[in-house]
């Protein structure tokens, strides 16, 4: 066991156990389909051997959120990442996606 995972161990067995996974020192959360989108837009990574990039997670996020446009996308995006923008190469891959959906 690696310090990291020995600390961490020790910090959970420290906790007030509130029953099942519950720990009051403990706080674990999970990402908006927003957030999800907005991330895997800027990344917009193809496949590689053993990893299947970002697009069909785009694809699934478009259709899930009922996104129609890419204004859509980019507002997303804004609310997150105010400061980003989508490459020349993302855009054309999302507006491909857009137009299948």
């Amino acid at each position: 066991m690696t310090q990291l995972e020995t600390n961490a161990v020790g910090k959970a067995n420290s906790c007030e156990n509130r029953g099942g996974f519950e720990l009051t020192c403990l706080k674990i959360t999970r990402p908006s389909a927003s957030y999800l989108l907005a991330m895997k837009c800027l990344a917009c990574r193809t496949g590689l051997p053993g990893y299947p990039g970002d697009i069909e997670d785009i694809r699934f996020l478009i259709k899930k959120m009922d996104i129609r446009d890419l204004e859509q996308i980019e507002e997303h995006i804004a609310r997150f990442y105010p400061f980003e923008a989508l490459t020349t190469a993302a855009r054309g891959i999302i507006e491909k996606l857009l137009s299948r959906a």
